[in-house]
């Protein structure tokens, strides 16, 4: 599963992939409890979990959270949401036996995602001088 979208702000118009499930990796936008497509279709509407909260530095400044859909069979979708309406990255687990074994998954990945953040925000700041 494959979409793009396209978004403007602050007169810089955006073009990103929207939803994908490629292998493990899973991209959407969380609206409320629900995983969706860019469109708005739910991809996924199950057990949601929020942990840990994170501030991300760029222009958005919004704070994000190491989230969790939890799947039947022991899997779940873990990774780093931007809030509301916003981009969703992570990827499918398996063999996730609790809830303090999810927070930990979520948080690496969410962990893994800020950092990525991070490392393009130094590199955007860096062009600019």
């Amino acid at each position: 599963m494959r979409e793009y979208g396209r978004i403007t702000h602050n007169g810089h118009s955006f073009v990103a992939q929207g939803a994908t499930v490629e292998g493990n990796h899973v991209t959407g936008y969380q609206r409320g409890r629900a995983l969706t497509t860019w469109q708005g279709q739910t991809m996924i509407d199950c057990r949601f979990f929020e942990f840990e909260t994170y501030r991300r530095p760029g222009d958005f400044g919004d704070e994000c959270r190491a989230v969790a859909w939890l799947l039947p069979q022991g899997r779940a979708i873990v990774g780093l949401s931007l809030g509301d309406g916003m981009l969703f990255r992570g990827e499918l687990v398996r063999g996730v036996s609790g809830l303090d074994e999810l927070r930990i998954l979520a948080e690496s990945e969410a962990n893994y995602w800020v950092e990525i953040d991070y490392e393009d925000h130094v590199e955007q700041e860096l062009e600019l001088v």
